[in-house]
């Protein structure tokens, strides 16, 4: 009975590979690093380090002038143009002369060019913000705050996978 209990433990076991082997004969502090070094969620608490320094990064920038340049091009099939209908109009001129001459004039349409078929514009603003009641400075203390919480997130995470190993 005892013999086939054996067999039986033997054959519902999976066999172990050679990485399997090799891991089980790691001491504690290599299989530390290892788990330090292959953990998803350390990782993804660096990327939290990263994000929190971009952001640093771009609230430092608010100290400094900035400049923004706009630019279009725009192409038209056509010259736009504007088109003054044709004009009649009736004067009558009777200051100078002693018989008052009624006369009609008539003015042709006129087509008038605004702009060309190709236009560019081009812009640029600057700005440097001379008083912001302690804005960016209030800013610049979030976002530092954001680093040094982030670089918390990776001790925590570090310590986490760490009591996680030696547990098991």
């Amino acid at each position: 009975m005892r013999k086939l209990l054996c067999i039986l433990g033997c054959l519902l076991t999976p066999s172990l590979t050679a990485a399997d082997d090799a891991i089980l004969r790691l001491g504690l502090s290599e299989r530390i690093d290892l788990a330090l070094d292959r953990n998803q969620n350390r990782r993804m608490s660096e990327y939290g380090v990263n994000i929190a320094q971009a952001q640093l990064n771009q609230v430092n920038c608010s100290f400094w002038p900035q400049l923004e340049v706009t630019s279009a091009l725009t192409r038209m099939d056509d010259d736009p143009t504007f088109i003054f209908p044709e004009e009649t109009s009736q004067y009558t001129i009777s200051d100078f002369l002693p018989t008052p001459i009624k006369t009609t004039v008539t003015v042709p349409d006129k087509h008038v060019k605004l702009l060309n078929k190709l236009d560019f514009r081009s812009f640029l603003d600057v700005n440097l913000p001379l008083y912001t009641g302690g804005k960016r400075r209030g800013l610049r203390q979030q976002a530092t705050a954001g680093v040094a919480a982030a670089q918390q997130a990776v001790r925590r995470t570090d310590l986490e996978i760490i009591r996680d190993v030696t547990r098991y």
